[in-house]
């Protein structure tokens, strides 16, 4: 079943041409409004898209400047490691040098000493001088002729009180030089 009712429908509301102009000078300024604050928003963009690219810029140029120290320091770290290894190597030839060096030490005592032992075994009154003709050793034998003691070892020859009866020994000696 179908009703039919008469429904009454508002009084349209007529705009008065005041309001229309006073809405239509409202939406003009909303729209002067908008527009000036798209244009600021566009400069702050441009400004931001600009100051982003300069960043980026740097950054770039940043990275590189840290690429080429970072190979520095791999060409440095690579040259201390060569070093390094140059070192371990000149370590080891100066460890044998000083081990040879070592036994000729050892061999030149040994001589040293049997030397010491065959002059005092041969009981020759001897006195080794230097070129400058100080006292270096003497045997025992030799404190009988001269008055030596072990002090006296650097001393000048001529320092040197003798028992013998010979005033030119200094100079024979230099002769004998």
């Amino acid at each position: 079943m179908l009703v039919f009712e008469n429904v009454t429908m508002p009084p349209k509301e007529e705009k008065s041409i005041s309001s229309q102009a006073r809405s239509s000078s409202r939406l003009k300024d909303i729209n002067i409004e908008l527009e000036n604050e798209l244009k600021h928003t566009k400069e702050l963009l441009q400004k931001t898209s600009e100051e982003m690219q300069l960043s980026q810029e740097e950054l770039k140029s940043t990275n590189e400047e840290i690429q080429s120290t970072n190979e520095e320091l791999q060409s440095t770290n690579e040259e201390l490691s060569s070093s390094k290894e140059e070192m371990q190597s000149l370590n080891e030839e100066m460890m044998t040098v000083n081990a040879e060096l070592q036994v000729k030490v050892d061999e030149l005592t040994l001589s040293n000493s049997d030397m010491k032992n065959l002059l005092n075994r041969t009981e020759i009154a001897t006195v080794f001088l230097d070129d400058e003709l100080n006292i270096r050793r003497f045997t025992p034998e030799a404190t009988g002729i001269f008055n030596l003691i072990q002090s006296d070892i650097g001393r000048p020859i001529s320092h040197i009180v003798s028992k013998l009866q010979y005033d030119d020994i200094v100079t024979d000696v230099r002769k004998g030089a």
